[in-house]
């Protein structure tokens, strides 16, 4: 079990991103079993994205995991799979989170909305898979993600969605109890971009991660002068603890 105290800092970088089909055909009767396991998991098939120019056409997406242990310390192993799709389209990306690091994609225009990882049929799994203490668990899709209505995705700007918060706490008698939140506040949309931009300037920083974010430094830059001029609501300057969903229970881990 990793313990946040014993951890090495997580360098932020573009994370993966998988583009996945949103239909499937089944074989006709004489195709082969390979075959057919193509196609199940052509719902899960990649497509890597290399670095674009903004002027691509393509838009910025952001987002962020943050895993928080019982001793308070911040997580850099976990994991955490999420779906970016259009609501009535055929665009559909899978997204990889790793805590610690602000996720930075590059897709197509247009509306999109968050969701659960689907299984090779298509089919929504309505939780979100987390990887960690070297297991998998699934928590519930928080409501404010739920509630979230479609976000519209430009081309040439980033939008930094949110942030998933996961917080690890033990009972009395050891069992772990995990809660999930979506976090859309100032605070952590701004976050995600200064992060983003603060690892340009590190040198450890991956060759991926600079092909991928560097071309897009203005948009960023725009991204967060957006952010700081969003007029602010009663006491959000304040810093403010996320409320977790209140179906936070001990979840046992699954296998995927």
């Amino acid at each position: 079990m990793a313990s946040g105290g014993n951890e090495n800092k997580a360098m932020d970088g573009p994370g993966r991103l998988r583009k996945t089909k949103k239909f499937f055909y089944l074989p006709s009767s004489n195709a082969s079993l390979c075959g057919l396991l193509l196609l199940l998991t052509g719902c899960r098939g990649s497509v890597p994205l290399t670095g674009k120019l903004p002027s691509s056409g393509l838009a910025g997406y952001a987002m962020a995991l943050r895993v928080t242990l019982p001793n308070g310390a911040q997580s850099s192993s976990a994991r955490a799979y999420l779906n970016l799709e259009e609501p009535e389209g055929s665009e559909r990306y899978q997204i990889e989170l790793l805590a610690g690091r602000a996720f930075f994609a590059q897709v197509e225009p247009g509306n999109y909305h968050l969701e659960a990882v689907r299984n090779p049929f298509g089919w929504s799994k309505e939780r979100i898979e987390v990887h960690l203490f070297g297991q998998d668990y699934e928590l519930p899709v928080p409501q404010a993600m739920r509630d979230m209505p479609s976000f519209e995705l430009s081309s040439g700007q980033v939008l930094p969605a949110g942030r998933l918060d996961v917080a690890v706490s033990t009972t009395a008698s050891g069992a772990r109890l995990l809660g999930v939140s979506w976090n859309t506040s100032r605070d952590a949309r701004r976050d995600i971009i200064e992060r983003l931009i603060q690892a340009m300037a590190d040198p450890s920083s991956s060759e991926d991660f600079r092909e991928t974010v560097v071309p897009w430094m203005s948009a960023l830059e725009q991204a967060l002068s957006r952010i700081y001029a969003e007029p602010l609501g009663p006491g959000e300057a304040l810093p403010k603890k996320p409320a977790h969903d209140e179906r936070t229970i001990s979840i046992p881990s699954v296998n995927r």
